[in-house]
């Protein structure tokens, strides 16, 4: 299907399906969804690629919706618990938003703070602990660079504008 005018399908596509089928397809974005399934905003520009993303993502969400029992008595047909794959996509965004409140409370130990929390909340095996740590190392080190470069910039330009050329 091509909704959008861009070459990338998947986002407009997942958002067009999970309107038609609600309780069936989760919307995927490239901030949230694919960072969280892929580390990175994974792009294919042959269709066919971006349908095995799609499948992917699909059958990682019917996985996660059967392993956390979650039903249509999750849901209440409002705001944020419209469908259990909506609750899916809300909760993969709370994980990355509170990652981020994380790091600006503990910087260089985030990762280590955060994996504590979700072994309290969670149960994961060794190899998906690995998976986590590895994610949010790199989601980490993003922000530190993001932060520096923010502060670089600041301290930067005020010296610049005192030159005069």
């Amino acid at each position: 299907m091509e909704i959008m005018k861009y070459r990338r399908r998947i986002v407009g596509v997942s958002k067009a399906m999970h309107f038609l089928l609600p309780d069936l397809v989760m919307p995927i974005d490239s901030t949230y969804t694919m960072p969280y399934f892929y580390g990175a905003n994974k792009y294919n520009e042959k269709a066919e690629k971006e349908f095995q993303t799609f499948f992917d993502i699909f059958t990682k969400t019917h996985r996660i919706a059967r392993n956390l029992k979650l039903t249509g008595n999750d849901v209440d047909g409002e705001k944020w618990k419209t469908s259990v794959p909506k609750l899916i996509g809300n909760a993969i965004i709370g994980f990355d938003k509170t990652f981020n409140n994380y790091f600006n409370q503990f910087k260089k130990d985030t990762v280590k703070q955060y994996i504590a929390l979700l072994k309290d909340l969670t149960e994961f095996t060794l190899a998906e602990a690995k998976y986590y740590e590895k994610l949010l190392e790199g989601k980490r080190i993003k922000l530190e660079t993001s932060l520096r470069e923010k502060i670089r910039e600041k301290l930067i330009i005020p010296k610049i504008s005192d030159f005069s050329f």
